[in-house]
Order: C-alpha cells, then structure tokens, then sequence
C-alpha cells in the first residue's frame, strides 16, 4: 500500500533589511577613487588619439566630484544647519549625470581611436547652432557682434583642428550629429559598423540590432 507523503508547510522567517553602513568602507572606497584618478593621469593611455588621455581622466574626477556633493547631500554627520533637506532634491538629476557619464565611458571604450574624435566633432556641431541661432535672432544688435564673432573664431578654429569636411561643414547635423545622450548614442550604434572579428566588443551587440557587417564605419549619422 503506497504511503501518502504528509507535507508541512514550514514558514520562514525574514529577515529585516538594516541600513548599508556606508561609514564602514567609506575612506577605501574614496582610497579607491583617487587611486583609479592618479593611474589615470601617471599612466595615460590612449596617447595616439589627440586629447583623450585629458578627456578620460577629466570625465573620470567630474564623476568623483558628483558623487561626494551626493553624499554631501544625503549625509548624517556631522551635523550642519546649511544641509537644507530639499537639497535632497537635486539628487535624481545628479544621479543622472552619473549614469550618463558610466554610459560615455562604455561607449568610447568600444573604438576610442574613432569615437573619442567624433565626441569632440559633436561639439562643433553644437556650435554651429548656436551661432545660426545668434545670427538669426541677435545678428543686428550692436552688443551682439562681439559675442558671434567669437563663435565665428570658434568655428573656423574647429574646422580646422578637426580637419572637417566639406560636406560635414555645409551640414553638420546630418553628417556629424548633436552632443551625446544614451539615447543618442544608441542611435549612434544602430547606424554604424566596425570592421572587427566576431566576438569582441561592439560588433556582437550591433548584431542585436541586426546591423549587417563590412560596411563603412559612420558613427556620426543620427536619425
């Protein structure tokens, strides 16, 4: 005769969760920060691709500088009355910057020789429109003039420095593309190809988009 199997429902007992004790790791983990910032700036890496040592490591302290105002903000101790509470508001666009700053880092590392100069393409981009912009709502006011004509300089500067086109000079937002965002570097990635062999870095997440390979490298086309 098979015996029935008697099944007791036992109860666990959860466990409540305590605060991180952050006070614990908080001077390694700084330790850490500036140990990682000081690598960057002793061993520079990259040295080929104009300006991207100073650009790695200037990112890097800006996000270190982001987050210890964060934990300024949010901190327990010391005791200061200047630690208004609706300081606490600024903490989502800070955290914010964070991400969009880990978002750059992942994205330059995939091809630093090409897309840390399209970075700094960008930013004549963004120039451009500014000084259309001048032009067209400011270009007759005297007190003006000064200021667009330094946009101007800028223009000329950057054209020459970046060794632009001709096609990317007459339309930069097609050719070029605006500063970056997450959602625009996605839309960078779903625009280009690199010429890499299967399986390493960028080329296995282009095929999530089903991206096909051998094509011309292009990352400043945005849609």
């Amino acid at each position: 005769m098979r015996r029935a199997l008697k099944v007791v429902a036992t109860k666990r007992k959860s466990r409540k969760k305590r605060e991180l004790p952050y006070g614990v790791i908080q001077e390694q983990f700084t330790t850490l920060l500036t140990f990682f910032s000081n690598k960057l700036e002793r061993e520079p890496r990259y040295l080929n691709v104009d300006s991207s040592p100073q650009l790695f490591l200037q990112e890097f302290r800006n996000a270190i500088n982001t987050f210890h105002t964060i934990f300024f903000i949010c901190a327990d101790t010391p005791k200061d009355p200047h630690r208004l509470k609706r300081f606490a508001l600024s903490i989502s666009p800070l955290t914010r910057t964070l991400f969009e700053q880990l978002i750059l880092f992942v994205f330059l590392l995939e091809d630093v020789p090409n897309l840390v100069p399209w970075l700094f393409k960008t930013g004549y981009t963004e120039t451009r429109i500014e000084l259309d912009h001048c032009k067209k709502y400011h270009g007759q006011e005297p007190k003006w003039r000064e200021y667009i004509a330094g946009l101007k300089k800028k223009v000329v500067y950057a054209e020459a420095t970046y060794r632009l086109t001709p096609l990317e000079i007459k339309n930069p937002r097609d050719t070029i593309g605006r500063g970056p965002t997450p959602g625009a570097l996605l839309s960078v990635l779903r625009n280009i190809v690199v010429i890499w062999p299967t399986g390493f870095g960028l080329y296995d997440e282009l095929k999530v988009f089903d991206i096909p390979a051998g094509q011309e490298y292009s990352p400043g086309v945005l849609n």
